[in-house]
């Protein structure tokens, strides 16, 4: 089939129209991952406060096992990791329990989250220390 000049020049730019579409597309998607990914460790930390000291309820454990699970739809290997490392360590059927060691993997986990969605090394330093906080409120 052969093509004039001006119908080759029409395909060619629609062509090029067509890849430059996709990777508009792509590159949309990108920028967007992020914040689906900051939604998803923004439930999981709702879901974390929610298993911590007098605040810890049924309802709360099981909210963190699924977003647990769900948040490892998202996540980077590193995070996924540090969840399986806190979950193990920090598990009440862990005999050899440390708070000082679950308070390490917390901190590991998070700054593994927040590496994962962007924040730079400058603001989430190896040494930054997270702590969950228990709002002290009795239900009676």
């Amino acid at each position: 089939m052969a093509f004039d000049t001006p119908t080759a020049i029409a395909y060619a730019g629609a062509f090029a129209g067509l890849v430059g579409g996709g990777v508009a597309i792509r590159k949309e998607r990108e920028a967007d991952w992020p914040k689906i990914k900051f939604e998803h460790y923004k439930e999981f930390m709702t879901a974390l406060a929610s298993i911590v000291g007098s605040d810890a309820t049924p309802d709360g454990h099981r909210r963190f096992a699924q977003a647990c699970n769900t948040v490892q739809l998202v996540s980077s290997k590193e995070v996924i990791e540090a969840v399986h490392d806190y979950r193990g360590k920090n598990s009440v059927t862990n005999p050899r329990r440390s708070i000082e060691r679950v308070e390490e993997l917390l901190s590991k986990l998070v700054r593994a989250m927040r590496a994962d969605v962007g924040i730079r090394s400058a603001s989430n330093p190896a040494g930054l220390s997270i702590q969950l906080w228990v709002s002290g409120v009795n239900e009676e």
